[in-house]
């Protein structure tokens, strides 16, 4: 059966998501967190008719809402001394897309490494585009009709899926990661001030406006994996400093203890004069069929060193 009042709310939203892509000129992959983005606002947002917004009835006092920042403008956020050289600056350019799930923080494209992190204290530029900096994307945003066709594509879809809930990608809670910002701000972010979000993040999450989504059928596979695709590190250093670590090391334990139980491995002495192959860490991210992510982590040998004779 129908439900005229959710599928309007729908409708609201996903357009909300594709006038942020469209205003950011932001590619399609961010789509998900553009919709992410426009529940936020959703539940701070006056409504006719009413005295209070969504979040103030729920949390029962009116939340403090300077944390708000505007979508895709450009974000500085510290990168950790593990993670840069020696004459690197310690702090790098990002884009803002959201705000973090399950902590006080945000969600912060990092243009170097083209991943999603999440950071408490940031300096933003609002009045700058962070599309500026990815190149071409301008081209790519103008074409997201076909993830936003039309309202009744969508309720069809919801019959098909068990993707019951709003937060599309975003992920598990980790520690926090409160870092000041000591290094020398650029030139195009001379009047941004660092901000932290004061309004606490559980009370962001439960119970407010928490309107069912349901994704097209036209949806391609490409499409729904890149934002998967975004928080996958590249070396076990990066796992470690990454908001996921909880979820990453649990991924290498399993992985351990499989190989132990399936007896991979021989304890030998080391011949003399031989030099060993390393090994390393691979991680990827599974989604199921619920919409669950699955981290995964793999211990392989690291052939590329090994050297012919």
């Amino acid at each position: 059966e129908s439900n005229g009042k959710a599928e309007r709310a729908n409708r609201i939203l996903l357009e909300r998501a594709r006038s942020l892509l469209y205003e950011s000129e932001l590619p399609l992959k961010f789509w998900a967190e553009a919709i992410n983005f426009s529940t936020r606002v959703s539940n701070v947002t006056p409504r006719k008719g009413k005295e209070k917004i969504p979040l103030e009835t729920w949390i029962g006092k009116k939340p403090k809402l300077n944390y708000l920042k505007k979508f895709g403008c450009v974000a500085y956020f510290h990168v950790p001394k593990v993670m840069r050289n020696k004459f690197d600056i310690p702090g790098r350019r990002g884009i803002m897309l959201g705000y973090a799930r399950d902590r006080r923080g945000y969600r912060i494209y990092d243009i170097k490494n083209r991943k999603i992190i999440e950071e408490r204290s940031i300096k933003f530029n609002e009045s700058l585009k962070g599309s500026t900096y990815l190149g071409k994307t301008k081209v790519e945003t103008w074409n997201i009709d076909s993830l936003f066709e039309s309202t009744q594509d969508i309720n069809e879809f919801h019959h098909k899926t068990k993707v019951n809930h709003l937060e599309i990608s975003a992920e598990p809670a980790a520690n926090e990661n409160n870092y000041s910002i000591p290094f020398e701000t650029p030139d195009d972010a001379t009047n941004t001030v660092s901000e932290e979000i004061e309004t606490p993040v559980d009370q962001m999450n439960n119970g407010v406006n928490q309107i069912p989504v349901r994704r097209s059928e036209r949806l391609k596979a490409k499409q729904m994996s890149t934002n998967l695709a975004c928080n996958v590190p590249n070396s076990y250093l990066e796992a470690k400093n990454s908001a996921d670590w909880q979820n990453w090391e649990f991924a290498m334990k399993n992985e351990l203890d499989s190989l132990n139980k399936h007896k991979v491995w021989e304890i030998v002495d080391r011949p003399a004069k031989t030099k060993l192959v390393k090994s390393k860490w691979v991680y990827s991210l599974k989604q199921s069929d619920n919409g669950e992510t699955k981290y995964k982590a793999r211990l392989v040998a690291a052939g590329f060193n090994q050297i012919k004779k």
